[in-house]
């Protein structure tokens, strides 16, 4: 069978989010993404998606004219075309490792539905069909349905919430928000609330100084963190804060990128490294990613970013396909305020989410849903995300400080 991309569609939406608040800033009303739909010269549509920023949406339109006419079969070579990611990939090439992790996911998808398989089996099968996430707990401001949430017992219910609605085991917990002193009480009050039977993960998102990154990770052990995440910036600041802690350091600032990982190694600075397809250079790149973690002795998790269905399963598909995510995958889903899918949101049962079964990526695109995210996109989105910028148009006291503590 040979198919061609007969047309690309690039088209950026916009979903409203609540205020979650992060070391930061805050999130706009609106996150943007974008979704790539591409269509063989046999009829077949496949879906990616992407970030919304401006760059990346340059970087898709600029490789558009190099996809079309070719096999969405022929991976490497459009790899080569598009300028895709793995370990050869350019460093510092954000866009255009993102735009091609979209046109890769899209091609995986018509690859799927032309021979009647999950994307996973294209990855090397399954060998889980549930994939465990992470609930993502942060504070954040006014909620349409959840009100206020800028205080531990606030976040504690939140967390309880979640465990009600959707199952999960695993918390993790954006901060960076409150001091350095009241997030371990934070996690102390966790950790009493919801006994032993839960992993808990705390993400600063290296807002601490090093000192202080040091002094916190040995005051929060007696509260066995599955991981603390970015406590500070860099390979070297991360790489002292593990010379003086039990407790394993997980990544996605300061090793984002294939030829990050020698240094890292050497130094000891980290022990999980969180992969995002979507900034890895796409699903086949994570996997080789996996085999370099296995090879070091180094954990895999999954980092998210505010994203729609599309990412989703994609993200299933991924993690159902490599043995080595053995940590629950992180996810923003839930506090999406919108779906791409006929039929909704899928849904997590149990913290899980079961594998879409169907061809390619399994799930079916509400096209009419599409187009008024993107509606949506043209009226509420100005430029590329900034959570600072945010942050100051609500308080026009609040700096953005780094490190803050």
């Amino acid at each position: 069978m040979t198919l061609k991309i007969a047309r690309v569609d690039i088209i950026p939406v916009a979903f409203p989010e609540p205020p979650l608040r992060n070391s930061w800033g805050i999130h706009a009303p609106y996150a943007a993404r974008t979704v790539l739909r591409l269509e063989t010269d046999s009829g077949l549509v496949g879906y990616g998606e992407t970030y919304g920023d401006r760059e990346v949406i340059v970087a898709l339109e600029r490789l558009k004219e190099k996809a079309l006419g070719e096999d969405p079969f022929n991976l490497e070579r459009l790899s080569l075309l598009l300028g895709g990611g793995g370990p050869g990939a350019e460093p510092g090439a954000t866009g255009s490792v993102a735009a091609f992790a979209a046109y890769e996911t899209a091609c995986l998808d018509i690859a799927g539905k032309a021979i009647g398989r999950p994307l996973s089996h294209l990855l090397g099968g399954q060998v889980r069909d549930r994939v465990e996430f992470s609930a993502y707990i942060f504070f954040h401001e006014e909620h349409p349905e959840y009100g206020r949430c800028m205080d531990i017992p606030s976040l504690i219910e939140q967390g309880k919430r979640f465990q009600r609605e959707y199952g999960f085991r695993t918390f993790k917990i954006k901060g960076g928000v409150l001091p350095p002193g009241e997030e371990v009480e934070l996690i102390a009050e966790f950790r009493r609330a919801f006994g032993r039977s839960v992993q808990l993960r705390l993400d600063p998102n290296g807002i601490w100084s090093t000192g202080t990154a040091m002094r916190v990770a040995k005051a929060l052990e007696p509260y066995d963190l599955e991981y603390l995440e970015d406590p500070v910036s860099g390979i070297e600041g991360m790489a002292q804060v593990a010379r003086v802690t039990a407790t394993p350091l997980a990544t996605n600032m300061c090793v984002v990128e294939f030829s990050h990982i020698p240094p890292a190694v050497k130094a000891g600075a980290v022990h999980v490294i969180l992969s995002d397809h979507h900034f890895w250079g796409g699903l086949r790149a994570s996997k080789h990613l996996a085999a370099i973690c296995k090879t070091f002795r180094l954990g895999l998790s999954m980092h998210s970013n505010s994203h729609l269905d599309i990412s989703m399963a994609a993200m299933a598909h991924l993690a159902a396909s490599e043995p080595h995510y053995t940590y629950a995958c992180d996810t923003h889903y839930p506090w999406a305020g919108a779906s791409l899918l006929k039929g909704g949101k899928l849904r997590f049962v149990d913290g899980c989410l079961e594998v879409p079964s169907g061809p390619g990526l399994g799930i079916e695109v509400d096209e009419e849903k599409l187009a008024e995210l993107h509606e949506a996109y043209k009226e509420h989105v100005r430029g590329s995300r900034d959570d600072a910028r945010a942050l100051k148009e609500r308080d026009a006291s609040w700096l953005p400080l780094k490190p803050r503590w």
